[in-house]
Protein backbone atom coordinates (compact mmCIF):
# COMPACT_ATOMS: atom_id res chain seq x y z
CA UNK A 1 0.00 0.00 0.00
CA UNK A 2 1.33 3.43 -0.91
CA UNK A 3 2.35 5.55 2.11
CA UNK A 4 0.06 8.44 1.16
CA UNK A 5 -2.88 6.08 0.87
CA UNK A 6 -2.13 4.69 4.34
CA UNK A 7 -2.24 8.22 5.72
CA UNK A 8 -5.61 8.85 4.04
CA UNK A 9 -6.99 5.65 5.58
CA UNK A 10 -5.81 6.73 9.03
CA UNK A 11 -7.61 10.04 8.58
CA UNK A 12 -10.73 8.23 7.42
CA UNK A 13 -10.66 5.99 10.50
CA UNK A 14 -10.32 9.03 12.76
CA UNK A 15 -13.31 10.66 11.03
CA UNK A 16 -15.41 7.52 11.46
CA UNK A 17 -14.51 7.27 15.14
CA UNK A 18 -15.17 10.95 15.88
CA UNK A 19 -18.46 10.79 13.96
CA UNK A 20 -19.55 7.47 15.47
CA UNK A 21 -18.89 8.57 19.06
CA UNK A 22 -20.75 11.85 18.54
CA UNK A 23 -23.72 10.22 16.82
CA UNK A 24 -23.94 7.59 19.57
CA UNK A 25 -24.11 10.39 22.14
CA UNK A 26 -27.02 11.96 20.25
CA UNK A 27 -28.91 8.66 20.42
CA UNK A 28 -28.20 8.27 24.15
CA UNK A 29 -29.40 11.83 24.75
CA UNK A 30 -32.59 11.20 22.76
CA UNK A 31 -33.32 8.01 24.72
CA UNK A 32 -32.69 9.72 28.06
CA UNK A 33 -34.91 12.64 27.01
CA UNK A 34 -37.76 10.25 26.22
CA UNK A 35 -37.44 8.32 29.50
CA UNK A 36 -37.15 11.50 31.60
CA UNK A 37 -40.24 13.03 30.01
CA UNK A 38 -42.29 9.87 29.52
CA UNK A 39 -45.28 11.43 31.30
CA UNK A 40 -45.57 13.99 28.48
CA UNK A 41 -46.06 11.21 25.93
CA UNK A 42 -48.66 9.15 27.81
CA UNK A 43 -51.38 9.98 25.28
CA UNK A 44 -49.18 9.33 22.23
CA UNK A 45 -49.66 6.20 20.13
CA UNK A 46 -46.82 3.88 19.12
CA UNK A 47 -47.23 5.03 15.55
CA UNK A 48 -46.85 8.68 16.54
CA UNK A 49 -43.79 7.95 18.67
CA UNK A 50 -42.11 6.04 15.82
CA UNK A 51 -42.96 8.83 13.36
CA UNK A 52 -41.47 11.42 15.72
CA UNK A 53 -38.39 9.23 16.17
CA UNK A 54 -37.89 8.96 12.41
CA UNK A 55 -38.09 12.75 12.12
CA UNK A 56 -35.77 13.12 15.12
CA UNK A 57 -33.09 10.98 13.48
CA UNK A 58 -33.01 13.46 10.60
CA UNK A 59 -32.44 16.31 13.06
CA UNK A 60 -29.71 14.29 14.82
CA UNK A 61 -27.92 13.60 11.54
CA UNK A 62 -28.16 17.24 10.52
CA UNK A 63 -26.68 18.47 13.83
CA UNK A 64 -24.01 15.75 13.62
CA UNK A 65 -23.04 16.89 10.12
CA UNK A 66 -22.86 20.54 11.19
CA UNK A 67 -20.49 19.67 14.05
CA UNK A 68 -18.28 17.35 11.94
CA UNK A 69 -17.92 19.69 8.96
CA UNK A 70 -14.93 21.79 10.11
CA UNK A 71 -13.06 18.89 11.84
CA UNK A 72 -13.41 16.82 8.65
CA UNK A 73 -11.92 19.58 6.51
CA UNK A 74 -9.03 19.90 8.99
CA UNK A 75 -8.40 16.17 8.79
CA UNK A 76 -8.01 16.06 5.02
CA UNK A 77 -6.84 19.40 3.62
CA UNK A 78 -3.15 19.58 2.63
CA UNK A 79 -1.01 21.07 5.41
CA UNK A 80 2.73 21.70 5.79
CA UNK A 81 4.55 18.92 7.67
CA UNK A 82 4.80 20.94 10.90
CA UNK A 83 1.03 21.48 11.04
CA UNK A 84 0.17 18.05 9.65
CA UNK A 85 1.50 16.45 12.83
CA UNK A 86 -1.05 18.38 14.86
CA UNK A 87 -4.04 18.10 12.56
CA UNK A 88 -5.78 15.48 14.74
CA UNK A 89 -5.34 17.52 17.91
CA UNK A 90 -6.71 20.63 16.19
CA UNK A 91 -9.64 18.75 14.60
CA UNK A 92 -10.53 17.10 17.92
CA UNK A 93 -10.17 20.40 19.76
CA UNK A 94 -12.51 22.17 17.35
CA UNK A 95 -15.09 19.40 17.78
CA UNK A 96 -14.89 19.55 21.58
CA UNK A 97 -15.09 23.35 21.76
CA UNK A 98 -18.10 23.56 19.42
CA UNK A 99 -20.00 20.42 20.40
CA UNK A 100 -19.57 20.22 24.18
CA UNK A 101 -21.56 23.39 25.05
CA UNK A 102 -24.35 22.34 22.66
CA UNK A 103 -24.49 18.82 24.10
CA UNK A 104 -24.68 20.24 27.63
CA UNK A 105 -27.59 22.43 26.49
CA UNK A 106 -29.26 19.31 25.12
CA UNK A 107 -29.10 17.63 28.53
CA UNK A 108 -30.37 20.78 30.26
CA UNK A 109 -33.26 20.89 27.78
CA UNK A 110 -34.44 17.48 28.98
CA UNK A 111 -35.84 19.28 32.02
CA UNK A 112 -36.06 22.88 30.83
CA UNK A 113 -38.34 21.97 27.93
CA UNK A 114 -41.09 21.14 30.43
CA UNK A 115 -41.24 24.85 31.26
CA UNK A 116 -40.30 26.62 28.02
CA UNK A 117 -42.14 24.20 25.68
CA UNK A 118 -39.37 24.81 23.12
CA UNK A 119 -35.71 23.99 22.49
CA UNK A 120 -33.01 26.37 23.64
CA UNK A 121 -31.90 29.13 21.24
CA UNK A 122 -29.52 32.11 21.53
CA UNK A 123 -32.58 34.20 22.40
CA UNK A 124 -33.37 32.04 25.46
CA UNK A 125 -29.89 31.66 26.97
CA UNK A 126 -30.79 34.56 29.28
CA UNK A 127 -32.85 32.04 31.28
CA UNK A 128 -29.64 30.93 33.00
CA UNK A 129 -29.43 34.32 34.69
CA UNK A 130 -33.08 34.33 35.77
CA UNK A 131 -34.38 33.21 39.12
CA UNK A 132 -32.50 31.97 42.15
CA UNK A 133 -30.76 28.59 42.12
CA UNK A 134 -30.60 26.76 45.42
CA UNK A 135 -28.68 23.56 46.07
CA UNK A 136 -31.60 22.03 47.97
CA UNK A 137 -33.65 21.97 44.75
CA UNK A 138 -30.95 20.08 42.89
CA UNK A 139 -31.95 16.62 44.14
CA UNK A 140 -35.02 16.67 41.88
CA UNK A 141 -32.69 16.29 38.89
CA UNK A 142 -29.91 14.19 40.42
CA UNK A 143 -30.54 11.09 38.26
CA UNK A 144 -30.61 13.12 35.06
CA UNK A 145 -27.44 14.91 36.17
CA UNK A 146 -25.58 11.63 36.85
CA UNK A 147 -26.55 10.14 33.48
CA UNK A 148 -25.58 13.37 31.69
CA UNK A 149 -22.16 13.53 33.38
CA UNK A 150 -21.42 9.87 32.57
CA UNK A 151 -22.51 10.26 28.93
CA UNK A 152 -20.58 13.51 28.41
CA UNK A 153 -17.47 12.06 30.09
CA UNK A 154 -17.54 8.97 27.87
CA UNK A 155 -17.96 11.17 24.80
CA UNK A 156 -15.08 13.41 25.84
CA UNK A 157 -12.78 10.47 26.64
CA UNK A 158 -13.68 8.83 23.33
CA UNK A 159 -12.81 11.97 21.36
CA UNK A 160 -9.49 12.43 23.18
CA UNK A 161 -8.47 8.77 22.76
CA UNK A 162 -9.35 8.89 19.07
CA UNK A 163 -7.21 11.99 18.57
CA UNK A 164 -4.28 10.38 20.40
CA UNK A 165 -4.63 7.17 18.41
CA UNK A 166 -4.57 9.12 15.15
CA UNK A 167 -1.50 11.06 16.25
CA UNK A 168 0.27 7.86 17.30
CA UNK A 169 -0.44 6.22 13.96
CA UNK A 170 0.82 9.25 12.10
CA UNK A 171 4.04 9.26 14.16
CA UNK A 172 4.59 5.69 13.01
CA UNK A 173 4.44 7.05 9.46
CA UNK A 174 6.81 9.89 10.35
CA UNK A 175 8.65 9.81 7.06
CA UNK A 176 5.44 10.69 5.25
CA UNK A 177 5.40 14.18 6.71
CA UNK A 178 8.53 15.21 4.88
CA UNK A 179 7.19 14.57 1.39
CA UNK A 180 4.05 16.09 -0.08
CA UNK A 181 1.89 13.22 -1.28
CA UNK A 182 0.12 13.49 -4.63
CA UNK A 183 -2.90 15.77 -4.43
CA UNK A 184 -5.19 12.89 -5.37
CA UNK A 185 -4.35 10.95 -2.21
CA UNK A 186 -4.68 14.04 -0.04
CA UNK A 187 -8.20 14.82 -1.24
CA UNK A 188 -9.46 11.30 -2.02
CA UNK A 189 -11.32 11.07 1.28
CA UNK A 190 -12.47 14.67 1.58
CA UNK A 191 -14.85 15.11 -1.36
CA UNK A 192 -17.04 12.03 -0.67
CA UNK A 193 -17.19 12.89 3.04
CA UNK A 194 -18.15 16.48 2.28
CA UNK A 195 -20.99 15.18 0.10
CA UNK A 196 -22.18 12.97 2.97
CA UNK A 197 -22.03 15.86 5.44
CA UNK A 198 -23.85 18.27 3.11
CA UNK A 199 -26.61 15.70 2.59
CA UNK A 200 -26.77 15.28 6.38
CA UNK A 201 -27.00 19.04 6.95
CA UNK A 202 -29.85 19.27 4.45
CA UNK A 203 -31.68 16.41 6.20
CA UNK A 204 -31.53 14.03 3.22
CA UNK A 205 -31.80 14.15 -0.56
CA UNK A 206 -35.52 13.45 -0.92
CA UNK A 207 -36.52 16.98 0.14
CA UNK A 208 -36.21 20.06 -2.04
CA UNK A 209 -35.44 22.34 0.93
CA UNK A 210 -33.02 21.95 3.84
CA UNK A 211 -34.62 20.70 7.02
CA UNK A 212 -35.88 23.36 9.46
CA UNK A 213 -37.36 23.23 12.98
CA UNK A 214 -40.86 23.59 11.49
CA UNK A 215 -40.42 20.14 9.89
CA UNK A 216 -40.80 18.46 13.27
CA UNK A 217 -43.74 16.32 14.40
CA UNK A 218 -46.94 18.45 14.60
CA UNK A 219 -47.90 17.53 18.20
CA UNK A 220 -46.19 19.85 20.70
CA UNK A 221 -44.50 17.40 23.09
CA UNK A 222 -43.47 14.83 20.49
CA UNK A 223 -42.44 17.67 18.21
CA UNK A 224 -40.11 19.08 20.84
CA UNK A 225 -38.73 15.62 21.56
CA UNK A 226 -38.06 15.03 17.86
CA UNK A 227 -36.06 18.26 17.66
CA UNK A 228 -32.39 18.31 18.52
CA UNK A 229 -31.08 21.17 20.72
CA UNK A 230 -27.72 21.57 18.91
CA UNK A 231 -29.58 21.67 15.58
CA UNK A 232 -32.10 24.29 16.76
CA UNK A 233 -29.38 26.40 18.39
CA UNK A 234 -27.17 26.35 15.27
CA UNK A 235 -30.10 27.19 13.01
CA UNK A 236 -31.16 30.01 15.31
CA UNK A 237 -27.77 31.71 15.42
CA UNK A 238 -28.37 33.46 12.10
CA UNK A 239 -31.91 34.47 13.04
CA UNK A 240 -32.58 38.08 13.87
CA UNK A 241 -33.92 38.79 17.34
CA UNK A 242 -37.60 39.60 17.58
CA UNK A 243 -38.16 43.17 18.67
CA UNK A 244 -41.17 43.66 20.92
CA UNK A 245 -43.24 46.54 19.52
CA UNK A 246 -44.53 49.16 21.91
CA UNK A 247 -47.77 50.79 20.88
CA UNK A 248 -49.02 52.20 24.18
CA UNK A 249 -47.25 53.87 27.07
CA UNK A 250 -50.29 53.65 29.32
CA UNK A 251 -52.11 50.37 29.99
CA UNK A 252 -55.39 52.23 30.60
CA UNK A 253 -55.11 53.91 27.22
CA UNK A 254 -54.84 50.50 25.59
CA UNK A 255 -57.82 49.05 27.47
CA UNK A 256 -60.05 51.93 26.36
CA UNK A 257 -59.60 50.84 22.74
CA UNK A 258 -60.19 47.12 23.23
CA UNK A 259 -63.44 45.17 22.93
CA UNK A 260 -66.15 46.45 25.24
CA UNK A 261 -64.94 50.03 25.22
CA UNK A 262 -67.57 51.00 22.64
CA UNK A 263 -71.11 51.04 24.05
CA UNK A 264 -72.74 50.94 20.61
CA UNK A 265 -74.63 47.84 19.49
CA UNK A 266 -72.34 45.18 18.03
CA UNK A 267 -72.75 44.78 14.27
CA UNK A 268 -71.54 41.22 14.47
CA UNK A 269 -74.35 40.14 16.79
CA UNK A 270 -76.89 40.94 14.09
CA UNK A 271 -75.31 38.27 11.88
CA UNK A 272 -74.96 35.62 14.56
CA UNK A 273 -77.00 32.48 13.81
CA UNK A 274 -78.55 30.10 16.28
CA UNK A 275 -77.19 27.03 14.48
CA UNK A 276 -73.51 26.61 13.57
CA UNK A 277 -72.76 27.76 10.04
CA UNK A 278 -70.19 26.60 7.53
CA UNK A 279 -67.11 28.82 7.45
CA UNK A 280 -65.15 29.48 4.26
CA UNK A 281 -62.07 31.71 4.33
CA UNK A 282 -60.79 32.93 0.96
CA UNK A 283 -57.23 34.26 1.09
CA UNK A 284 -56.33 36.08 -2.13
CA UNK A 285 -52.77 36.88 -3.16
CA UNK A 286 -52.07 40.60 -3.67
CA UNK A 287 -55.76 41.55 -3.75
CA UNK A 288 -56.19 45.07 -2.42
CA UNK A 289 -59.47 46.95 -2.02
CA UNK A 290 -58.78 48.91 -5.20
CA UNK A 291 -59.59 45.88 -7.35
CA UNK A 292 -63.11 45.56 -5.96
CA UNK A 293 -65.58 47.49 -8.07
CA UNK A 294 -68.92 48.22 -6.44
CA UNK A 295 -67.52 49.30 -3.09
CA UNK A 296 -65.27 51.82 -4.89
CA UNK A 297 -67.76 52.74 -7.62
CA UNK A 298 -65.27 51.75 -10.33
CA UNK A 299 -64.89 48.90 -12.82
CA UNK A 300 -64.82 45.62 -10.94
CA UNK A 301 -62.31 42.82 -11.27
CA UNK A 302 -64.04 40.79 -8.56
CA UNK A 303 -67.74 40.36 -9.47
CA UNK A 304 -68.24 37.37 -7.19
CA UNK A 305 -66.68 39.08 -4.17
CA UNK A 306 -68.73 42.18 -4.92
CA UNK A 307 -71.91 40.09 -4.76
CA UNK A 308 -70.80 38.68 -1.42
CA UNK A 309 -70.02 42.16 -0.11
CA UNK A 310 -73.53 43.36 -1.03
CA UNK A 311 -75.09 40.66 1.15
CA UNK A 312 -72.56 40.69 3.98
CA UNK A 313 -71.11 42.63 6.84
CA UNK A 314 -68.36 44.32 4.83
CA UNK A 315 -65.36 46.06 6.36
CA UNK A 316 -63.95 48.67 4.02
CA UNK A 317 -61.09 49.62 6.31
CA UNK A 318 -58.80 46.59 6.40
CA UNK A 319 -55.09 46.43 7.23
CA UNK A 320 -52.67 43.62 6.41
CA UNK A 321 -50.83 41.85 9.21
CA UNK A 322 -48.26 40.61 6.67
CA UNK A 323 -47.10 41.38 3.15
CA UNK A 324 -45.95 37.92 2.05
CA UNK A 325 -47.77 34.62 1.65
CA UNK A 326 -45.51 32.78 4.10
CA UNK A 327 -46.39 35.42 6.72
CA UNK A 328 -50.02 35.87 5.70
CA UNK A 329 -51.30 32.35 6.36
CA UNK A 330 -50.21 32.29 10.04
CA UNK A 331 -51.50 35.87 10.44
CA UNK A 332 -54.98 35.05 9.14
CA UNK A 333 -55.42 31.54 10.52
CA UNK A 334 -53.53 31.70 13.82
CA UNK A 335 -53.46 35.42 14.78
CA UNK A 336 -49.67 35.47 14.38
CA UNK A 337 -48.79 38.76 12.66
CA UNK A 338 -45.43 39.27 10.96
CA UNK A 339 -43.57 40.92 13.83
CA UNK A 340 -40.16 39.33 13.29
CA UNK A 341 -37.45 40.02 10.75
CA UNK A 342 -37.99 36.55 9.26
CA UNK A 343 -41.19 34.56 8.64
CA UNK A 344 -42.68 32.80 11.64
CA UNK A 345 -42.62 29.47 9.78
CA UNK A 346 -38.85 29.58 9.22
CA UNK A 347 -37.97 31.12 12.59
CA UNK A 348 -37.01 29.33 15.84
CA UNK A 349 -40.53 30.17 17.08
CA UNK A 350 -42.17 27.88 14.51
CA UNK A 351 -42.38 25.03 17.02
CA UNK A 352 -43.88 27.18 19.78
CA UNK A 353 -47.32 26.34 21.10
CA UNK A 354 -50.20 28.21 19.47
CA UNK A 355 -53.88 27.60 18.78
CA UNK A 356 -55.04 28.04 15.21
CA UNK A 357 -58.59 28.82 14.14
CA UNK A 358 -59.26 25.19 13.05
CA UNK A 359 -58.22 23.91 16.49
CA UNK A 360 -60.59 26.36 18.15
CA UNK A 361 -63.48 25.41 15.86
CA UNK A 362 -62.84 21.68 16.33
CA UNK A 363 -63.91 22.09 19.97
CA UNK A 364 -67.34 23.04 18.58
CA UNK A 365 -67.66 20.05 16.28
CA UNK A 366 -66.14 21.54 13.12
CA UNK A 367 -64.04 19.64 10.62
CA UNK A 368 -61.55 21.65 8.57
CA UNK A 369 -59.65 21.44 5.29
CA UNK A 370 -56.92 23.64 3.80
CA UNK A 371 -56.69 24.04 0.01
CA UNK A 372 -53.53 25.46 -1.52
CA UNK A 373 -52.63 25.97 -5.18
CA UNK A 374 -48.89 25.28 -4.86
CA UNK A 375 -47.12 21.96 -4.48
CA UNK A 376 -47.04 20.17 -1.14
CA UNK A 377 -44.36 21.57 1.15
CA UNK A 378 -44.41 25.03 -0.42
CA UNK A 379 -43.60 27.65 2.24
CA UNK A 380 -44.07 24.91 4.90
CA UNK A 381 -47.85 25.30 4.75
CA UNK A 382 -48.29 21.53 5.09
CA UNK A 383 -46.46 21.60 8.44
CA UNK A 384 -48.27 24.72 9.60
CA UNK A 385 -51.74 23.36 8.82
CA UNK A 386 -51.05 20.26 10.93
CA UNK A 387 -49.98 22.36 13.88
CA UNK A 388 -52.88 24.79 13.39
CA UNK A 389 -55.37 21.93 13.69
CA UNK A 390 -56.55 21.34 10.10
CA UNK A 391 -57.91 17.83 9.55
CA UNK A 392 -56.91 17.65 5.88
CA UNK A 393 -54.42 19.46 3.64
CA UNK A 394 -54.90 19.57 -0.13
CA UNK A 395 -52.03 20.71 -2.37
CA UNK A 396 -51.61 21.09 -6.11
CA UNK A 397 -50.80 17.37 -6.50
CA UNK A 398 -54.20 16.49 -5.04
CA UNK A 399 -56.19 18.45 -7.61
CA UNK A 400 -57.98 15.97 -9.92
CA UNK A 401 -57.26 17.67 -13.26
CA UNK A 402 -53.79 19.26 -13.61
CA UNK A 403 -54.73 20.50 -17.08
CA UNK A 404 -56.88 23.19 -15.48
Amino acid sequence: MKPALRVSLIRLCVFLLLGGITLAHFFVLRAADFVWNDSLFSAATKSDILSALAIGIRFDLSAWAYLLLVPTILLFIPLPPMWARRRFVVAGGVLIVTALPLLIMGWIDCELIRFTKARMTPATVFLFTEGEWQLKDFYHYIYLFIVAVIALTLWLVGIIKTVRWGGHKMNAENDLYHAFAPQFYRMVGLLPLLCVLVIGIRGGITHSKPIKPVDTFPELHLGNWALNTPFVFIKSMKSAKMVTPKYFDDHRQMMMLLNGADNNVSHIKAYRKENPQNIVILIMESLSLGYMGEVNHVKTYTPFLDQLAAQSLFFSNAYANANRSIDGIPAVLAALPALGAEPFLTSPYATASFEGLPATLSKHGYQSAFFHGAKRGSMFFDQFTKRAGFDVHFAREDYPNPAD
